[in-house]
Order: C-alpha cells, then sequence, then structure tokens
C-alpha cells in the first residue's frame, strides 16, 4: 500500500526516484548504499557546498580505497 502511494503521490513518487538512483549509483560502483547513506547523511550538513561531488557514490568511494 505505502508503495502504491508512494508512487500515486507526485512528490512521493520523485522521491522514491531519487533514492533509487542514488542506490543504483552505489551498485555500480560497488559500494553498500547504507553505508553510503549513514556516512553521507552524517556529513552533509557540515560539508562545504562547493565539496558536495566529493560525496557523491563514485568519488566517496575513491576515498574509501
Amino acid at each position: 500500500m505505502s508503495l502504491y502511494y508512494a508512487t500515486v503521490n507526485n512528490r512521493g513518487g520523485r522521491t522514491m526516484a531519487v533514492l533509487r538512483s542514488f542506490v543504483a549509483s552505489c551498485e555500480l560502483v560497488k559500494v553498500d548504499p547504507f553505508a553510503w547513506f549513514r556516512d553521507v547523511l552524517s556529513r552533509i550538513a557540515t560539508h562545504s557546498i562547493q565539496q558536495l561531488d566529493d560525496l557523491l557514490p563514485h568519488r566517496w568511494a575513491a576515498t574509501r580505497i
């Protein structure tokens, strides 16, 4: 039922699409999406806006190697 509502509700559908996009990006670079989300959400508030690209899954993974 909640999946149905999320896709019917325009805002919920967009949110689901963004989250799924991040998960797919993590999977492409062999990153655990939950580890990435946990780390990024804990750092994003204090992270420089000029360096937000560093938090994208492919760049985040490069800093973990």
